[in-house]
């Protein structure tokens, strides 16, 4: 599984190294970071659900 957090940096680092990009890959670019975004917050609510199954 590609590690998440990295592609969020490097994404957030394109992002930033290419203010003039055209707008549809700059749109496609924040899309992607919204859709890591959302999986990186879906690990850690499933994280939390398993510790909680865990002490449970």
């Amino acid at each position: 599984m590609p590690n998440l957090q990295q592609q969020k940096q490097e994404t957030e680092a394109w992002l930033r190294d290419h203010p003039q990009a055209e707008w549809q890959t700059r749109y496609d670019m924040i899309k992607r970071l919204a859709e890591i975004d959302s999986k990186l917050k879906n690990n850690n609510k499933n994280a939390t659900n398993q510790q909680t199954k865990v002490l449970g």
